[in-house]
């Protein structure tokens, strides 16, 4: 019986040795497993980094050349049988990347600093209103001068008729409208032989035609057009991100259209100089066209989220311009100050909104824009509390005295609102207009 028990213990001693061995292979195995698959991982993410065409000189130079003799088999520019010009169709990813790639050396020459990612993000969401995901392996947001809230990525160079927008590209930390190659850096003989025998002749994928080229050696200001591509490039991402506000006038000068769009349309009010430009500019223009087309983009200014902002810069950045001292000074007839106002009551001709409607004003709304329109035609055509020393009537009384119900039914907003802060603006309105101490 003795010798039974000795011979369990012995066997179950065993069995458990070769448990534990298996058990702690087992374990072995799994932390190996885990290894392997961490090591997988990092494989992965090292080889699809290293995929990255620019990842190295060679395969930067294999990817250029590539892309180069693409572009310049397709030709600069394409034309209908009619002779008419022709949309050449996308561009892929690969074009975008390696665009800014090339785009991101040159602008580096001209002394950009890569900010880094975080301060980058900031500045987009300020100045553009959109967020980039820092973990996402999203390189490029496309920014849309149509449509600032559209999320659309449209994989087309601007035209200003169908297209029209700019890129970001997180990787460098800057903004940049496409060019194709030939539009940023020269080629050698080489690659200008063999486009000289590409066929003129090529089929539009747009179109799904055969359509005639013009091909890039041909162009006779091509050269022009890679220096000021990449001095706009390098301009607008120093002014922007490197904050050197030296380039202010240069981007006004020869990059007009993106300025005026950066407080128009995206509602930046950040650069005092350059939001005094835009109202000069509107002055100017209104004197020109007699159009106030621009006025919404000019005066205020809803997110994508729908909210709703006056642009108080504006507003102060018109009232310092010397065409308003003048009319100051001299009491002079103002027709822009008439249009401005006359487009702030017609706000009230239309439908009343939901505050979640990104292009129409809500009532309150209206009432807070109509109370600054007012404010700024009381200081530029009147002084505080000195109507009655004016032989001519008050431009602010004209208006009372004509839209009489349109006051009834702001007045309430406006005491609600304190007047908006908006400093005399209540004075004027219960001693000498609503109450009408002024001479008839």
């Amino acid at each position: 019986m003795l010798k039974r028990k000795i011979v369990l213990i012995v066997l179950v001693s065993i069995l458990s040795f070769f448990i534990g061995c298996k058990g702690k292979r087992n374990t072995d195995v799994q932390d190996q497993n885990k290894t392997k698959k961490e090591d997988l991982r990092k494989s992965e993410i090292e080889t699809k980094e290293n995929a990255n065409p620019m990842s190295n000189l060679t395969q930067q130079k294999e990817v250029f050349k590539k892309i180069l003799l693409e572009q310049l088999r397709e030709g600069a520019y394409h034309f209908s049988p009619v002779g008419s010009d022709m949309m050449k169709g996308s561009i892929s990813m690969e074009y975008i990347e390696t665009s800014s790639d090339i785009m991101f050396k040159e602008v580096q020459k001209k002394g950009f600093k890569q900010i880094s990612l975080e301060l980058f993000n900031s500045k987009i969401k300020k100045i553009f209103g959109r967020v980039l995901l820092i973990d996402s392996d999203k390189n490029t947001l496309y920014i849309n001068y149509f449509d600032p809230c559209s999320r659309v990525f449209y994989s087309y160079p601007s035209d200003g008729i169908y297209y029209n927008g700019t890129f970001i590209y997180k990787k460098h930390r800057m903004v940049f409208d496409y060019y194709y190659l030939p539009e940023i850096v020269p080629y050698n003989n080489e690659m200008l032989n063999q486009e000289k025998e590409f066929s003129s002749i090529v089929y539009n994928k747009e179109y799904q035609m055969d359509v005639e080229i013009q091909k890039w050696y041909t162009v006779e200001d091509l050269a022009q057009q890679r220096k000021q591509n990449i001095e706009i490039t390098a301009n607008r991402n120093l002014y922007l991100f490197n904050d050197d506000k030296s380039k202010l006038p240069w981007l006004l000068q020869n990059d007009p259209l993106f300025m005026k769009n950066l407080v128009l349309q995206f509602g930046w009010e950040e650069d005092p100089k350059l939001v005094k430009w835009v109202a000069e500019n509107f002055m100017e223009a209104y004197r020109e066209r007699g159009s106030n087309w621009q006025l919404d983009g000019l005066f205020w200014h809803k997110d994508c989220s729908g909210k709703f902002r006056i642009k108080k810069q504006v507003f102060q950045a018109l009232l310092e311009l010397e065409y308003i001292d003048s009319i100051r000074t001299m009491w002079e007839y103002s027709p822009e100050l008439n249009a401005i106002t006359g487009w702030a009551l017609d706000k009230f001709e239309e439908k009343d909104l939901e505050d979640n409607e990104e292009s129409h004003l809500n009532f309150n709304q209206k009432c807070e824009l109509f109370a600054h329109v007012m404010f700024l035609v009381e200081n530029a055509k009147g002084q505080h509390g000195k109507f009655s020393e004016i032989k001519e009537l008050p431009e602010y009384y004209f208006i009372y005295k004509h839209n009489r119900e349109i006051f009834e039914k702001v007045e309430p907003v406006w005491v609600e609102n304190d007047f908006y802060g908006l400093e005399g603006l209540s004075e004027v309105y219960f001693e000498y207009i609503k109450n009408n101490e002024v001479p008839e």
